[in-house]
């Protein structure tokens, strides 16, 4: 509005020329660029509920859940907490500083997705899965759609490694187009990024949980 009124009033013209509309175009994509960077400046990380596993609750249930159920929300919610600390490590420099997103190792988390607790595993590169004779521990995989800085992928794989008994079985990873994401909102920084699709095997030892199923 104010470009306009300033062009109306040094031209005392109505309409805008062609290139004068240009120029507004380019003013405006720069401010609404510059929105988003300052937003990513103050975060980590983007995410939302809608990246949860499906079957997390968005809401408190109108009525209380039976005892399985809520074992089974438990469960999810350990599990899902230790992905989300795996990108909190990765997203955080030697000091111990949590790095802003233009700098960030993972960008965006898309989706994560949890196998069925308890549910029979193939074995993994590990050799690990669930099975009658195995007493010591349970196996569950996850997966994890995200938009990293490509350079930094091997960073992201040590901070899945060092966070509580998981590890990477499986890893794939397609090409992003920044400027349709950025059109969404979701400005990435200067680095080269890739979508990477993380299959992840976690342990759950059951001298931990077995105690945590009567006390929950």
């Amino acid at each position: 509005a104010k470009f306009i009124d300033g062009m109306r009033a040094k031209n005392n013209r109505e309409k805008l020329l062609a290139e004068e509309e240009a120029e507004l175009k380019r003013k405006l994509v720069a401010l609404r660029i510059g929105q988003y960077q300052a937003r990513a400046a103050e975060i980590s990380v983007y995410a939302t509920p809608d990246c949860l596993p499906a079957g997390i609750p968005k809401a408190a249930p109108s009525e209380a859940p039976d005892p399985a159920t809520c074992w089974e929300w438990q469960y999810d919610y350990w599990a899902v907490a230790d992905l989300i600390k795996a990108v909190d490590a990765a997203n955080t420099d030697p000091s111990g500083k949590r790095m802003s997103l233009d700098k960030a190792t993972v960008k965006r988390i898309e989706k994560l997705t949890l196998d069925v607790a308890g549910a029979p595993t193939p074995v993994s590169i590990t050799g690990r899965k669930n099975s009658t004779e195995n007493k010591l521990y349970d196996v569950r995989h996850a997966t994890m759609n995200l938009v990293v800085a490509s350079s930094k992928l091997p960073a992201l794989v040590d901070a899945i490694s060092a966070t509580n008994f998981m590890t990477v079985i499986g890893l794939d990873f397609t090409e992003v187009d920044p400027w349709t994401d950025l059109e969404r909102g979701f400005y990435y920084g200067p680095e080269h990024v890739v979508n990477a699709t993380i299959d992840v095997e976690t342990i759950w030892l059951r001298s931990w949980t077995e105690p945590q199923m009567y006390t929950s």
